[in-house]
């Protein structure tokens, strides 16, 4: 193979594959790090140490080996890894002999059913609700879908179904849009403004920075301009004349669309016929002015839209409660932001910026203090003095500020100086360079935002995070959690980090850091999806304990050891048969055919999914068959529980456990007996 050269297809075209999304595993990949936290359900955190084949009994089986405090080590079976979570926050490990986890778990518990309940209340008076249904399928309607200059990924036009369903319904819709930064949310936001104003109705878009407001006034005045939609801007820019006149043709329903910033739920502005309110970068709202909305307009349509992208499990958990769309595939032509974290040197920052201006590109240049955001500039200007230079920040005058970005934005100089206020709502293809300086000081999602403010087109994009001080612990994990996650889509990974790093979260409307640093993000969310089921009623799984006794580990000449981890709780961690038939494929698609061992491990994930169906404790698996311990509540049908163990000529071995006369290696009889005993 010496003549043989492989070439990779993004190596070629400049983008990424796409990858057939039939063979995609729809479960969250993990990928525990050995020596890294890990956090056991039953056991709490300690310090992961690897994979570990031993011999049980003259059988190999792999097992993840846990280290706890006083070094006592906890053998977690592959078959029981969906015990085990991601921990990413810095903790002392627990003790086997302390209480102290179960104390926290059930507190975070306790905490998390309070405040959910609260939210199914608030949720159930909304779906009682009626309004008119909308007409989606207008003649307008079709011409503004068909003007849009790009083609729509599937997760845009699945986004857009959910709109149009929703929309088309007699219940007020309460939807919220995920999705990473430029993955095309406000295109999914207009279609449902166009919908509400091609049916005569009136529209509101709130944003949480005058920067964004008037991006997204430019962006819809842009679409809109082939259709007679009156559009209006509303934030801090606007003079006190020109809101009287925008106050008056709300009121009169002259104006169709308005865009605004908190002013319009401070100041007395009424509408005339007022049916959606599409709220961005919704993280940055507290509960009071989304409230505001529904108590004013009782029958309004809420749209909701986050760059913070939320875990599958989350969205999952709080799906009964409000429904989500996720947008998680970038453009086809998007490249990969190439992302370097790197010491502060003028030798850094002058090869960034010429490289950039050297293509004829623009540059961000973020300094995030405005007491010495003008003594940076005079030291670009020492550095860099053929290059125009302009500073923005917070203090300037607001009309200043907007003459800044539109010169800007038209390419009347180069190079932008700024502090974070352009984390939210520039959108400007020209600039494809980033610089972040001090950015040790920065929290992991701001970071991400203001990355997310270049690679915008299909040019290739670059971010430099500089820092100038020795690094903590923390401020270089956030760094390189960053770099790890440069492929655009993972932006839920670094949500999910950040939580867990800084111990920060209010992911169901209140503040819930405590809770969500003492248990992990992951289990977190566990906890949500288990305290819903209890509260809609929903019969509860609960963990399964699988003992079976026979070689069970995925063979290194199949899947490199690094890797096995990730397959390992892929496999564990499925809801039912469908995922694990597409995480079937998926490996055999990346690894080829599956060995009789993965085959084995696959067919006992879908025996424990049916046993968490019949409130199974314990399945254990030995030579001469099948011994099953249900839960104490287990609620089962006796009858046809006694008529299936005397088929498979079994006994009981007490009031909750049964032994069955089954071969370990035909599982499918073992399926059918959990399938007909409910």
């Amino acid at each position: 193979l010496k003549d043989i050269a492989f070439v990779s297809f993004e190596e070629i075209f400049g983008v990424p594959l796409q990858k057939d999304q039939k063979i995609q595993p729809k479960v969250q990949m993990v990928q525990f790090q050995k020596d890294k936290l890990i956090a056991h359900k039953n056991y709490g955190i300690g310090i992961y140490r690897g994979i570990k084949t031993m011999d049980v009994e003259g059988a190999l089986m792999d097992f993840f080996e846990i280290e706890y405090a006083n070094q006592d080590k906890v053998y977690v079976p592959v078959t029981n890894a969906d015990c085990l979570f991601e921990y990413e926050g810095t903790a002392q490990i627990d003790s086997l002999n302390s209480k102290s986890w179960h104390t926290r778990k059930e507190n975070a518990s306790k905490a998390i059913k309070k405040i959910l309940t609260e939210l199914v209340n608030i949720y159930a008076k909304r779906k009682i609700l009626t309004r008119a249904p909308y007409n989606t399928d207008l003649l307008e309607i079709r011409e503004f879908e068909a003007e849009f200059e790009y083609e729509e990924t599937q997760d845009q036009l699945q986004a857009i179904e959910d709109i149009k369903n929703d929309m088309s319904s007699d219940k007020p819709m309460e939807r919220l849009i995920c999705g990473d930064v430029s993955f095309g949310k406000t295109e999914v936001a207009m279609r449902a403004a166009a919908i509400a104003c091609f049916n005569g109705k009136q529209v509101v878009v709130i944003a949480p920075t005058t920067i964004l407001s008037l991006q997204h006034y430019n962006t819809f005045c842009e679409r809109f301009a082939n259709f007679p939609v009156k559009i209006a801007l509303l934030n801090s820019f606007t003079k006190k004349s020109e809101k009287e006149k925008i106050k008056s043709s709300l009121e009169s329903g002259q104006i169709d669309i308005l865009i605004a910033t908190h002013s319009v739920y401070f100041a007395d502005i009424n509408f005339k016929d007022l049916s959606l309110a599409i709220i961005d970068e919704e993280q940055h709202f507290g509960v009071k002015i989304k409230e505001y909305f529904k108590q004013k307009y009782e029958h309004i349509d809420m749209l909701y839209l986050s760059a913070t992208p939320i875990p599958r499990t989350l969205n999952m958990a709080i799906n009964s409660i409000i429904s989500i769309s996720v947008i998680k595939t970038a453009p086809l032509a998007r490249k990969h932001i190439q992302t370097y974290v790197l010491k502060q040197t003028d030798k850094v920052i002058k090869e960034a910026v010429e490289r950039e201006l050297f293509r004829g590109g623009s540059v961000f240049f973020v300094h995030n203090r405005i007491e010495t955001i003008y003594k940076v500039k005079e030291d670009l200007d020492k550095l860099l003095p053929d290059c125009q230079k302009r500073i923005i920040h917070s203090q300037l005058p607001k009309s200043e500020i907007k003459k800044i970005i539109t010169d800007f934005a038209n390419g009347k100089f180069p190079v932008l100086i700024s502090t974070s206020i352009i984390e939210s709502g520039l959108n400007l293809k020209h600039v494809n360079t980033i610089i972040i300086t001090q950015a040790q000081n920065f929290g992991l999602s701001d970071l991400y935002q203001l990355r997310g403010r270049v690679g915008r087109s299909d040019i290739e994009a670059f971010a430099y995070l500089l820092y100038d001080t020795q690094l903590s612990e923390q401020a270089l994990m956030r760094l390189n959690t960053l770099k790890e996650y440069m492929q655009r889509g993972l932006g839920f990974n670094i949500a999910l980090k950040d939580l867990e790093i800084r111990g920060a979260g209010n992911i169901l409307g209140k503040d819930q850091s405590g809770n969500i640093k003492a248990l992990g993000y992951d289990l977190y969310v566990e906890l949500i999806q288990e305290a819903l089921s209890q509260i809609s009623s929903e019969k509860v799984e609960r963990d399964v304990e699988i003992k079976f006794i026979d070689n069970l580990y995925i063979p290194s000449w199949y899947i490199d050891d690094n890797e096995k981890t990730a397959i390992y709780t892929l496999i564990s961690k499925a809801k039912d048969e469908e995922e694990l038939s597409s995480i079937k494929n998926y490996i055999e698609d990346k690894y080829g055919k599956l060995p009789k061992l993965v085959s084995r491990l696959i067919e006992i994930s879908i025996i424990k999914l049916y046993a968490k169906k019949t409130c199974v404790k314990r399945l254990m698996f030995g030579k001469k068959g099948v011994s099953v311990q249900f839960y104490i509540d287990a609620k089962i049908d006796t009858d046809k529980l006694i008529k299936q163990v005397n088929a498979l000529k079994g006994k009981f071995l007490s009031e909750t456990g049964v032994f069955l006369n089954i071969d370990r290696n035909n599982l499918n009889v073992l399926k059918n007996f959990l399938i007909n005993i409910v």
